[in-house]
């Protein structure tokens, strides 16, 4: 817990914005990979 906060006050606020951005883009982008596979497993499933 510690380090954490030394990390966190360590970087700039910035580095943290984008860090930040980086993270939800890559949530969003998993996010979307996983709903794909959602669909797309049933529709691979009926045409075996």
């Amino acid at each position: 817990m510690n380090l954490f906060i030394k990390i966190i006050s360590s970087t700039s606020y910035w580095e943290l914005l984008h860090w930040q951005e980086t993270y939800t883009s890559t949530l969003q982008l998993s996010m979307s990979m996983v709903i794909t596979e959602m669909l797309l497993i049933p529709k691979i499933q009926q045409l075996h």
